[in-house]
């Protein structure tokens, strides 16, 4: 990606809100994570399945265990957020 600031680089509003579609994909969430780190971006992540709902999201990883696709997510989503960043999913 090009650096903010660079002639060439995208516009980005710092703070701005971004939809990554696909957004638990391997690009999806390296977009998420750049788009945070370099302005600061309001992330809403957009795949095919919803997630659990927040308050479910414990007794979804005790049941199904860290290596199951929901739990991934989970864990991504998580990362994300203890980085400081703002995470919506959508399905």
């Amino acid at each position: 990606m090009e650096e903010i600031g660079d002639e060439n680089a995208l516009p980005l509003r710092q703070g701005g809100t971004y939809a990554v579609t696909g957004g638990f994909g391997g690009i999806g969430l390296t977009v998420a994570e750049t788009l945070y780190r370099r302005c600061g971006a309001n992330l809403v992540l957009v795949g095919r399945s919803a997630l659990p709902e927040r308050d479910d999201w414990e007794a979804h990883l005790r049941r199904a265990g860290p290596n199951d696709a929901v739990s991934r997510c989970i864990a991504a989503v998580r990362r994300l957020e203890e980085m400081g960043a703002k995470v919506h999913v959508l399905a």
